[in-house]
């Protein structure tokens, strides 16, 4: 269909389509979705020879009661996706879908893949599988669409369904969980700017709880967003190979450039210590605080502003090119040895030489 060197008529073509949506239904229906799935991606214009009623409801019958070779969320998933890509823009194929929505049967208590794809063609469905909206485990792929489905209402449709389901009094009951889905944070911030299509949004309980609830965690969420796209000033050193831990160290123990110092000095001694017991069957590494400050004399590895000397030639100070750095161990100074690599920051494992940088 997609590279012919003649091409067939037209009637013929329609009927070559017809053929293979009523083939979806056979025992090997699954390749025939994926075969008409990729003719359609392969060829866009193919588009508009599957967009006509017979191949619609033939697909749809597929759909609605596959054989029981077929009973699967992946098949289900799969023809769904095709005829929401055969109905896109298709004002011949809503009316079908409207005629096939109600023998469609969707369960709250059993959602898979094709529970979503079938919710994206029937979207009356979001009415039976609203409640589950709320309900752990949250299943994100479907919340999703919900959510969507939500905001692509008139107002008056909102209302009604804001009531119908007296959702502010499930958003409420929902924060009062220490963890809350994000998704119904979303939605929460959604209707309140839309106050006026529900009375249930302008009761003295919702005003209080977006006060008091659900606008300080939404600035504490912004604040930590806002943070979390911010950089990093520090870093630390974790051998090759090692294990990453994936919890952050704490930005405030390294502000400054004392406070650098400081934390790699305390982490340093740690790590002397922890090595000390560790390595009694091994070649003893020895370096010291003294080593590494150059005590009050100075001329250690931290001394002043010489901290990227120090470190094999960064040069000048703190933020002297980090990134490639590697270092090695060697009794009383660095020389070879160990390996380092300066990651993103992580938490120090206690088992390993962290260094602040």
């Amino acid at each position: 269909m997609t590279d012919f060197s003649e091409a067939y008529p037209e009637d013929q073509y329609d009927e070559i389509v017809y053929h293979l949506a009523c083939a979806s239904s056979d025992e090997n229906g699954y390749f025939v979705i994926s075969v008409m799935r990729d003719i359609m991606k392969e060829k866009k214009a193919t588009i508009a020879m599957f967009q006509n009623e017979r191949v619609v409801k033939a697909l749809l019958k597929s759909a609605i009661d596959p054989p029981p070779a077929l009973k699967f969320p992946l098949y289900e998933a799969e023809l769904f996706r095709v005829i929401e890509k055969i109905a896109k823009n298709c004002v011949v194929t809503d009316h079908i879908i409207a005629e096939y929505s109600s023998r469609y049967t969707f369960d709250p208590n059993n959602i898979s893949c094709g529970t979503v794809a079938a919710l994206r063609i029937f979207k009356e469905g979001i009415h039976t599988l609203m409640p589950r909206f709320f309900v752990k485990p949250y299943i994100t792929i479907l919340n999703e669409l919900i959510y969507s489905r939500i905001k692509d209402m008139f107002d008056r449709q909102l209302g009604s369904f804001i009531e119908k389901f007296n959702i502010p009094k499930r958003i409420i009951e929902s924060f009062e969980d220490h963890i809350v889905n994000g998704h119904i944070t979303e939605l929460a911030l959604y209707l309140n700017k839309k106050t006026n299509v529900s009375k249930l949004l302008q009761t003295e309980e919702w005003n209080d709880f977006v006060d008091n609830t659900l606008t300080p965690k939404n600035q504490l969420r912004q604040i930590k967003l806002l943070e979390s796209d911010i950089p990093s000033a520090t870093a630390l050193i974790l051998p090759t190979g090692g294990k990453k831990k994936t919890g952050l160290a704490p930005t405030a123990s390294f502000g400054g450039f004392k406070g650098g110092i400081n934390a790699f000095t305390k982490l340093a001694q740690d790590e002397v210590d922890q090595r000390k017991e560790q390595a009694k069957n091994e070649p003893q590494m020895t370096f010291s605080l003294q080593d590494l400050t150059g005590g009050s004399g100075g001329g250690g590895l931290l001394d002043g502003g010489g901290l990227g000397s120090g470190l094999g030639g960064l040069g000048g100070g703190l933020g002297g090119g980090l990134g490639g750095l590697k270092l090695g161990l060697k009794s009383g100074g660095i020389s070879s040895g160990h390996s380092f690599t300066i990651p993103t920051v992580y938490q120090a494992d206690p088992i390993q030489t962290a260094m602040v940088c």
